[in-house]
């Protein structure tokens, strides 16, 4: 038995028990904890509420990261449309993707998008993170805006 790592107590009924003490070993990092939501919400203590970690994002979090990433959707989508109907992609790696094919671009679009904001989400309670949230936010809808132009405009 380590009995660095072993605790001994003894019950109220006078039992003498061992248990390993789990607090000593570091959490395991698997892609089950992505999946598999954790306990803490929200800090204990009131000076833990700004940039701390928790195991769950919060709802308001959770809409940003599916608006984000419907949003750049609407946005593969849409530009694929246009450079149907004569438009360009102007990113480069891009415009390499559209190259191989239209399903590559997809992927590559929404799988590059989707960790981006899964990352900032996960810094949820950073303030660095949260104008980063909103600013990609507002980028993606100002693109659908200039999307909805181009489509009124052309059509």
């Amino acid at each position: 038995m380590d009995t660095q790592n072993t605790i001994s107590y003894t019950t109220a009924t006078g039992e003498r028990r061992y248990f390993t003490d789990r607090r000593r070993q570091p959490t395991r990092f698997t892609l089950m904890n992505i999946f598999t939501p954790g306990r803490r919400r929200a800090a204990r203590r009131k000076e833990e509420t700004a940039n701390s970690y928790y195991d769950q994002l919060t709802p308001f979090a959770s809409l940003w990261v599916l608006a984000i990433v419907v949003l750049s959707g609407f946005d593969a989508a849409l530009t694929l449309i246009h450079i149907q109907h004569g438009g360009e992609e102007v990113v480069p790696t891009m415009r390499w993707a559209i190259g191989q094919s239209p399903l590559v671009f997809i992927n590559m679009k929404m799988g590059l998008t989707a960790v981006g904001t899964i990352l900032l989400a996960m810094h949820q309670h950073f303030r660095l993170a949260k104008l980063a949230i909103s600013f990609v936010l507002i980028s993606y809808l100002s693109l659908m805006i200039y999307h909805s132009v181009l489509v009124y405009l052309h059509w």
